[in-house]
């Protein structure tokens, strides 16, 4: 599975003068990249060339390319579904490719989400360490022996020789990486098919974005700035000083109360932002002995820990306060700093996460508080439908006199239990489907407290999920309260399908290094007692990308035109909001319900695939 330092190279002549041609075979492969005048696609404003290869020759293009890329059957590239595809829309809107999309860089991350282990072991030749762990091309250059040329340019603005040197050493890399991938793929051709739809339609998202209510935000800031000094007074007068450490003076010193070699300890004004200072407190005015350390040796300080100490309540609130002001104003990514005309436009790595979950950057929507979190509804409120712009990508030139129609309902549907379902999907060969009635008859939670002899079924929910999420008996004992290793014992021996599934699931995970995925995929497992969890959030994330997909097509179907009647807001792990006109509010939460029914369904699962849905004005009151 590990890349190749000695692929063999391309078995083709490169060009960098200016080629014209208009059609191709009437069944062609075509690789492709773009170089463009600006790294975003909203700043664009020129296409300078286009590099092609289409197994013969790599020659760069300065004009008559769209059709050659529009006819194509199959279109490869790096990146191309988020960046390059979109990008010549923004330019040339009636770009419309009839054939195929293969964007390598999904399909490594696919085939290699253990890629950092990868470059450690291999220690690939001149390659920089701030390229391990990568997916960029210029890093596949060193993995394949090709190395991306003039990576450090900077100058867009004009087409050079560099730069047509630069777009082919891209469109060569990309060509022999896709021949590196094409074996391993083309044995999951369903796998690849649902990611590249739901990465074409996670990229409508992005470009439509979410509502952002900034007037809102700044009052919130305002209100969690107030608090903030509120707290850090009342601290500071609780606990005036911490020990500053000791200090033998040299000389007598009477208007200081020195007196000459008579050690003394020094008092520093508390520090309420201070993890140290923070931690002095707790340990000699509350009598807290730390049983977590940092990879210091430092004693660790954060809001699980907090909670569990009496007393402790002032410094857990300071510390989720900053958080969330963090979040909201002042930190790298807060929501205020990357709001674009009262639109948030998240980032989303569709294959981020070893278990082929998708992954949340700039910012992560994923960690968006939850209601019932601290200012949880306060924050969430913050994100509503509002406006959609008319075309359906808000990166087209709108028509200034029209430019958009207001979506007055937002919709939130979350699968029901989906990690249960999955589990029962597994179990069923083992228990002959007594946990599935369960989950679908019943309560699994008030089962697992029977058998795990838990005090409270929210015990058991904490208890179950921890399990199935990978945690060891030590784990399980510290957010149980309870012997972890009997617990287990207990709840295994009560439960001896889901008791030999693991096994079994371990034991090849152990062998092997890796599982079948839903689809048919490999998914790599990092370490044997995380193979359960590794099963079940990998069908879990793929069930959840084949609803997003089925509820686009199914919208379609029933007449509704994406960024006109709706359009996605978000999709976090097993839920999707939506904004919609509010005639088809009702409409939309039906088809989007029925929509996870047929993801069940296509994947044969044993266990209907159910989920739930709410009506609101924001993210507060759909979720």
């Amino acid at each position: 599975m590990n890349p190749s330092t000695h692929l063999p190279a391309t078995d083709s002549r490169t060009s960098l003068s200016t080629a014209s041609q208009t059609s191709l075979d009437s069944t062609s492969t075509i690789v492709f990249d773009i170089e463009t005048d600006a790294l975003k696609i909203k700043e664009v404003t020129k296409i300078h060339c286009c590099g092609i290869n289409d197994s013969r020759s790599t020659k760069i293009y300065t004009k008559d390319w769209l059709k050659i890329l529009e006819e194509a059957d199959v279109l490869i590239g790096h990146n191309i579904i988020q960046y390059d595809i979109p990008c010549i829309q923004h330019i040339y809107p009636n770009f419309k490719p009839k054939g195929k999309i293969l964007d390598t860089l999904i399909l490594a991350r696919m085939m290699y989400p253990d890629i950092l282990d990868i470059d450690y072991k291999r220690k690939w030749k001149d390659m920089p360490l701030k390229l391990y762990g990568k997916h960029k091309l210029e890093a596949y250059g060193y993995r394949l022996g090709f190395h991306k040329k003039h990576a450090d340019l900077e100058d867009f603005l004009q087409f050079t020789h560099e730069l047509g040197e630069r777009c082919i050493s891209d469109v060569d890399v990309t060509a022999m990486l896709w021949r590196r991938l094409q074996p391993k793929i083309n044995a999951i051709p369903s796998a690849v098919d649902l990611e590249m739809r739901f990465a074409s339609l996670i990229s409508l998202q992005e470009q439509s974005g979410f509502h952002f209510d900034c007037k809102g935000a700044m009052e919130l800031e305002a209100k969690i700035v107030s608090q903030l000094k509120d707290i850090d007074k009342e601290l500071r007068q609780s606990f005036p000083y911490v020990n500053g450490g000791l200090f033998t003076p040299k000389r007598n010193d009477s208007s200081k109360g020195y007196v000459a070699l008579a050690t003394m300890c020094r008092l520093s004004p508390l520090n309420p932002n201070s993890r140290d200072h923070i931690a002095w407190v707790l340990k000699n005015h509350l009598n807290w002995d730390a049983d977590v350390f940092t990879n210091t040796g430092k004693p660790k300080i954060d809001e699980t820990v907090l909670k569990k100490i009496p007393g402790a309540e002032g410094f857990l609130s300071l510390l989720t306060l900053q958080k969330r002001l963090s979040q909201l104003s002042t930190g790298t990514n807060a929501w205020l700093k990357l709001v674009e005309s009262d639109r948030i436009h998240g980032s989303v790595i569709t294959c981020g996460c070893a278990t082929m979950r998708a992954s949340h950057v700039n910012p992560n929507m994923a960690q968006v508080p939850a209601v019932r979190s601290f200012l949880g509804t306060e924050c969430r409120t913050l994100f509503g439908p509002d406006v959609l712009p008319k075309l359906y990508t808000s990166m087209r030139r709108v028509n200034k006199e029209n430019p958009g129609i207001v979506l007055t309902k937002q919709v939130g549907v979350d699968l029901s239990g989906i990690e249960a379902r999955c589990l029962s999907h597994v179990l069923q060969p083992f228990d002959g489907g007594k946990f599935a009635k369960e989950v679908i008859e019943g309560d699994i939670h008030k089962a697992n407290q029977i058998a795990a002899g838990l005090a409270s079924r929210d015990l058991a929910k904490t208890f179950f999920y921890g399990l199935i999420y990978g945690a060891g008996a030590e784990k399980l004992g510290k957010i149980t309260g309870q012997n972890g290793k009997k617990l287990k014992q207990t709840y295994y021996k009560n439960m001896p399908a889901l008791a030999e599934l693991t096994k079994r699931i371990t034991a090849k995970a152990e062998a092997e290094g890796k599982i079948k995925g839903l689809d048919g995929r490999p998914i790599k497992i990092r370490s044997p007692h995380s193979a359960l969890n590794f099963c079940l959030q990998s069908m879990g994330a793929i069930i959840s990308k084949a609803w997003y997909n089925i509820c686009y097509e199914e919208l379609l179907r029933a007449g509704l035109v994406y960024g006109q009647d709706w359009s996605f807001l978000v999709h976090v792990h097993d839920e999707i909001q939506f904004a919609v006109r509010e005639p088809y509010a009702e409409k939309l939460a039906k088809i989007a319900t029925n929509a996870s029914l047929l993801a069940g369904k296509k994947y044969k699962m044993r266990i209907p695939i159910e989920s739930e849905y709410k009506i609101g004005n924001n993210w507060g009151e759909c979720h």
